[in-house]
């Protein structure tokens, strides 16, 4: 080996505890955690489930809800759980039906698609709630994304994984609810977290995602974006709340993101 080689080397290594201890991403179960370096006194973490190789958050829900039942399933309307459960669904050969209204984004209606080409249109919410009922009563498991024990089961997982492999554990967690309680998701995750650890879970606006409306210009001014992470509106709020809660308190903060605004981008 050459000696200019050697001693690029012992460069790269001399860096790397310092790139190790001020790093801008953190792998943590194979999700990129973001440290941000303007905001929070740089105490807040972010961790983008929808970056995870293996899905995001809504992802990880489907999986357990798919694993608790053997039945056909039925899912309704154009959300990231729908998609969730209509992917793993199909690729593992699962039987699964699709419920839906008129008028949802088009992005959002062609991902869906490339799993169930027709599913059952209906014309308004009383049509959807019948057809669903209908299919309920052939044997199928009407699977939703507000399932408490699914939703819980998927954060215990999100914070294990962080606890894994960060030395020093953050000390607050920022979430999302997703449709179940704040105090139902709380008694599911604080016992497995340290006793100094809190969580802080952000209200959900009656179960309805955050969608973009409007023109291309609109529908830019709406999107989040923080130190040049591109965002869906939920995680602009999420970050915020986070930041707020690093400048009022000692200790890093994690705020997870339950989905990716590059993912998600047009529709949400």
């Amino acid at each position: 080996m050459s000696t200019s080689a050697t001693s690029s080397e012992a460069r790269v290594d001399a860096v790397r505890p310092s790139l190790a201890a001020h790093s801008l991403m953190d792998l943590v179960g194979r999700t990129p955690m973001i440290r941000l370096q303007r905001s929070g006194d740089g105490k807040v973490w972010v961790k983008r489930e929808g970056r995870n190789p293996s899905g995001s958050f809504h992802d990880r829900v489907a999986r357990y809800q798919l694993d608790a039942t053997m039945q056909p399933v039925v899912v309704s309307g154009w959300s990231t759980h729908a998609l969730a459960v209509l992917a793993l669904a199909v690729s593992t050969g699962r039987e699964v039906h699709h419920v839906v209204c008129q008028g949802e984004p088009p992005r959002l209606r062609a991902l869906c698609s490339r799993f169930v080409a027709r599913p059952e249109r209906v014309r308004n919410a009383q049509e959807l709630d019948a057809a669903i009922r209908s299919k309920v009563r052939t044997g199928c498991i009407h699977l939703e994304p507000d399932d408490p024990d699914a939703s819980a089961r998927a954060w215990r997982d999100v914070t294990m994984e962080v606890h894994s492999v960060r030395p020093v554990p953050p000390l607050h967690w920022v979430v999302s609810g997703c449709g179940v309680e704040s105090e139902t998701l709380r008694a599911a995750l604080e016992p497995d977290l340290p006793e100094s650890d809190r969580v802080h879970i952000l209200p959900w606006d009656g179960g309805q995602e955050r969608r973009l409306t409007g023109t291309a210009a609109c529908r830019r001014q709406q999107s989040g974006h923080r130190e040049g992470l591109l965002l869906s509106p939920l995680g602009a709020e999420l970050i915020d709340h986070a930041v707020n809660v690093a400048l009022q308190s000692s200790g890093d903060v994690c705020v997870v993101l339950p989905e990716d605004g590059h993912r998600y981008l047009g529709w949400w």
